[in-house]
């Protein structure tokens, strides 16, 4: 194999949270499908590898690189369509992936199995980009807003008496637990003073997902109150927010790309029908109270058309390009790249020696080194992410 350019094809997960449409449309499926297509996956992660499409057949995609001689990626790139609110959790530094994944190894628990909390040794640090209007929990409130917020509200007495005695740990421990009769209590407190009808509240503001929820999972409570305990945002199309090892967070409705770490290392402790395990989800997350636009990434586009969305970590980038009607851009490979042609009508995408004619929805792989020309030869702008 001598290629350096070369067609994937990525994997589709379905996902009860997921919709129905919005990723078959991008991968132009026309029959509509039996199960939600929560998420599409481009990379090189065990639990759904990508295909490598090459003129002698097809391959593992991790397999395609070793004869290359190419390092195994260090990223993972997603599609996200979200229906459904999906859970609370929480995501592993590389000490706490590997010593939960050598735990669970020892126990002898399967790595696809259904309570598996850590399936590999890496920690999962991600970066989201909104293609639609977006909202999801990020990170713990200021200490000072949750006071109001429980002071404001009778039947969260008991949670202002917590935080004010015990702190933010103890208070994240207890609403966790669904067990716990004054947790019950303030539920059903909380569900009286609110009511049913989610058209009374703004989508900022949390009884909209409480009541979203519960109308979605009627009965399931366990981590609810986490809705009042977070930041609730709203991202526009085009911007994107990180979130770092040890943070909490929740998608809670529309779609996105995501670039993370090359893991799978997921702890959730409610408002999902996955595996909970909300004892090792508090044992490992950090109670630090947050601000979100400290963790948005806010790029003008350059002279090239290009956005490259930088964070703290050094395992993945995400860029997004536009080419306009009828021109060509260039890009030299400095990583290992992953390029999803993600809108327009037509894209020629080659290195010199392959190329390739992509229609919306395809993906190829670059080899480092390489330098990639696009040329869109229609009258519609064509965009691209590229994952690295």
């Amino acid at each position: 194999m001598t290629a350096k350019l070369f067609r994937i094809r990525g994997t589709v997960q379905t996902y009860d949270w997921g919709g129905y449409s919005y990723i078959p449309a991008l991968l132009g499926i026309s029959e509509k499908p039996d199960s939600p297509s929560a998420e599409y996956w481009l990379g090189v992660h065990p639990n759904a590898p990508s295909v490598a499409v090459l003129e002698n057949g097809e391959q593992d995609l991790s397999e395609a690189l070793a004869s290359l001689e190419q390092a195994p990626l260090s990223f993972l790139m997603k599609i996200l369509d979200v229906r459904m609110m999906l859970s609370i959790q929480v995501h592993p530094s590389v000490a706490q992936a590997e010593s939960g994944f050598s735990r669970e190894e020892a126990a002898g628990i399967d790595r696809r199995a259904a309570n598996r909390t850590y399936k590999d040794k890496n920690h999962k640090p991600e970066l989201m980009f909104a293609l639609s209007t977006f909202h999801m929990l990020h990170g713990l409130r200021p200490r000072e807003d949750l006071l109001a917020e429980f002071n404001r509200r009778p039947s969260c007495s008991y949670l202002l008496d917590l935080l004010s005695s015990a702190g933010m740990e103890e208070l994240v421990s207890a609403v966790l637990n669904p067990d716990d009769p004054e947790i019950q209590r303030v539920v059903a407190g909380l569900m009286v003073e609110i009511g049913s009808d989610d058209s009374e509240f703004a989508k900022l503001s949390p009884e909209f997902w409480i009541l979203r929820w519960l109308r979605d999972n009627p009965g399931v409570t366990t981590g609810i109150l986490m809705i009042l305990l977070m930041n609730i945002i709203e991202l526009s199309p085009g911007e994107a927010i990180y979130q770092p090892d040890r943070l909490l967070h929740a998608y809670l409705a529309g779609q996105n790309v995501e670039i993370m770490a090359n893991s799978d290392n997921v702890l959730r402790a409610g408002l999902t029908s996955k595996h909970i395990d909300a004892d090792e989800l508090v044992r490992i997350t950090s109670f630090t109270p947050t601000h979100p636009d400290d963790f948005k990434v806010n790029v003008d586009r350059d002279e090239a058309g290009m956005r490259s969305f930088d964070t703290p970590f050094e395992d993945f980038l995400l860029r997004e390009i536009e080419i306009p009607p009828v021109s060509e851009k260039r890009l030299l490979a400095d990583r290992s790249l992953v390029l999803l042609f993600f809108s327009g009508e037509r894209l020629l995408l080659s290195d010199g020696e392959s190329e390739f004619d992509l229609v919306t929805g395809e993906s190829c792989f670059s080899c480092i080194g390489n330098e990639i020309k696009f040329v869109n030869p229609t009258q519609r702008t064509a965009q691209v992410f590229i994952g690295s």
